[in-house]
């Protein structure tokens, strides 16, 4: 890793960040998840109360799914990080979210004990995905200031995603909220799309890093001499240089 000391503060840094793929994928991400999560967070309670509860009541009942929700987020947040694998992860909750979507746009208006079941699973699936997309945003930059502006575009993305929840679940289409439940619905699927797209260029990327090793390292010669107190400066720099494009940094999955 780079000495901290190499490690300093450059606009060049923050670029490399934005120019990053796997970056500007999970940007996407975090936005869908953004808008999605924040929608419901808005919104929960005045869809519960189309659901033919009273306004107090509804604020009541509005507060099990968000349990159930947090249950799930902190299990597969576990999951996500004993075994480091976000991308996965984040599909299994975006897939279930989906579900939960997919349940409240098909029951009748009659059945509402499905519609509001379908809550649990919608907000347990949206929910669940922010903590790995936001995970892997930090785990693949490298180095400290290229990983800062890279945590900084997540939140960029879910903030963003916040503004445009706030207009998608107009009062005049209660009680099915047609195009929230479509666009979340689209959202959670453009979600499982665009992380798919993401696992496929990081391995990709860590199979081409073996491959063009000597290259990437070309302009970093140790000393003959494995011993020679130069050496550890020359790969320090190089993983300043280098960052998450260095041969040895390993993306996460």
């Amino acid at each position: 890793m780079a000495d901290d000391s190499l490690d300093c503060f450059s606009f060049a840094e923050v670029l490399a960040a934005i120019k990053s793929p796997h970056v500007l994928i999970n940007f996407v991400s975090l936005f869908m998840s953004g808008t999605v999560l924040y929608s419901q967070a808005y919104f929960q309670p005045t869809i519960v109360n189309s659901l033919g509860y009273s306004a107090s009541r509804s604020q009541l009942m509005s507060v099990p799914p968000f349990v159930a929700a947090f249950v799930v987020m902190l299990a597969t947040a576990y999951i996500s990080d004993k075994y480091c694998t976000r991308g996965l992860v984040t599909i299994g909750c975006a897939l279930t979210g989906m579900i939960g979507f997919i349940l409240f746009h098909v029951a009748d208006q009659d059945q509402m004990s499905l519609k509001y079941g379908s809550l649990f699973i919608s907000l347990s699936g949206v929910y669940s995905t922010i903590p790995p997309l936001s995970a892997w945003q930090s785990n693949n930059s490298e180095c400290h200031y290229r990983r800062a502006s890279s945590i900084a575009l997540g939140f960029i993305a879910s903030n963003l995603g916040g503004i445009l929840s706030t207009w998608i679940f107009p009062q005049s289409e209660k009680p099915g909220y047609r195009t929230g439940t479509l666009l979340s619905l689209a959202f959670c699927a453009g979600m499982i799309a665009t992380v798919s797209c993401n696992l496929v260029w990081l391995k990709s990327a860590n199979r081409s890093k073996i491959v063009k090793r000597e290259e990437l390292l070309k302009d970093y010669p140790n000393h003959d001499q494995k011993s020679h107190p130069e050496n550890k400066r020359i790969r320090q720099q190089a993983w300043a240089d280098l960052g998450d494009r260095h041969p040895d940094f390993k993306y996460t999955y």
